[in-house]
């Protein structure tokens, strides 16, 4: 299996900067970057769920209230609810990734 890699903001931004064409600046397109993540993630709080044709679907899931373990001690402890973000990715992404 392969090393696996991570692409940063700059990286997305100097992409974003040399795809569109039309001589965007990378702190325009930084700027860009920075406008979508927050709408997205705002609507995803907003709405539970935000459907983006051909990237995928981004919820919000709720982990209930549990009795967990100190695993130093092994004392039971409450571990209050949380709730988190998913991505369950379009099927053109999948075969993407699948071949």
């Amino acid at each position: 299996m392969s090393e696996a890699k991570s692409s940063s903001t700059a990286q997305l931004v100097n992409r974003i900067s040399r795809n569109t064409g039309t001589g965007v600046t990378k702190k325009v397109a930084n700027e860009m970057l920075r406008v979508v993540i927050t709408a997205m993630i705002e609507e995803t709080i907003e709405n539970q769920r935000c459907q983006i044709s051909g990237f995928g679907v981004l919820s919000v899931n709720t982990r209930p209230a549990r009795i967990g373990r100190n695993p130093k001690t092994g004392e039971p402890m409450d571990i209050a609810e949380t709730r988190t973000m998913s991505l369950r990715p379009a099927n053109a992404v999948k075969e993407l990734l699948n071949g």
